[in-house]
């Protein structure tokens, strides 16, 4: 879940305008894929109290594993939710998800996803199976596709 607020005064009116985003993850055959859908509220008042919201289409991505380093969840600290950290070994894994219609991202490496509570276990889960998806892939590279390689 992702979460990004946003507020401009113009006159005697204030906009309050705040993104949530919800999605999943989910492992199919040799890439990850990933859903989600944005809810945008926006609040006017002034003269009088008006609110809108608009949820976007589910929007999908599919990222093949070999484009994944790795996958972990920051735990929970203070107020701040757990966080599921997924690291990129290219920098355009992630452009897809990113950008003015898609998720917030620091890093273009890094997709930093944030996990309710609640959910906290299940995010490590799938983390670890996330990881071990990484490593079989990478160990069947190794037993029998090896790359050629070049003349001296």
């Amino acid at each position: 879940m992702q979460r990004q607020r946003g507020s401009a005064p113009r006159g005697s009116e204030y906009t309050s305008t705040s993104e949530t985003a919800h999605g999943l993850l989910r492992v199919d055959e040799d890439r990850l894929v990933i859903q989600w859908r944005v809810s945008r509220t926006t609040e006017r008042m002034g003269m009088g109290y008006e609110t809108k919201e608009v949820t976007e289409p589910v929007r999908e991505v599919s990222v093949p594993l070999n484009q994944l380093a790795s996958a972990q969840v920051r735990p929970a600290r203070l107020f701040a939710a757990p966080r599921l950290v997924l690291t990129a070994s290219d920098l355009r894994t992630f452009e897809a998800v990113a950008g003015p219609t898609g998720l917030s991202m620091e890093h273009p490496g890094e997709l930093v996803l944030t996990i309710d509570k609640r959910h906290g276990d299940a995010a490590r889960e799938f983390a670890g199976e996330l990881e071990l998806a990484i490593s079989e892939r990478l160990m069947r590279l190794a037993e029998g596709e090896s790359r050629p390689r070049l003349a001296p």
